[in-house]
């Protein structure tokens, strides 16, 4: 099966434990650095998403 694809570039779904560390202080951010969270870019800009592929 193909499908188009949606972003220029795409991670992994991985822990991002320097994302972990940068939003230590803030517990409402910080769970966008584990597993269930991947590093994407569209038209130049690199975000999360979650496993749905919603921007986080």
């Amino acid at each position: 099966m193909k499908t188009k694809a949606v972003f220029e570039k795409a991670d992994l779904f991985e822990a991002d434990y320097n994302f972990q560390l940068f939003h230590v202080n803030s517990l409402d951010i910080i769970k966008f650095g584990t597993k269930d969270y991947a590093w994407v870019q569209f038209n130049g800009e690199r975000y999360r998403v979650d496993k749905s592929g919603t921007r986080v």
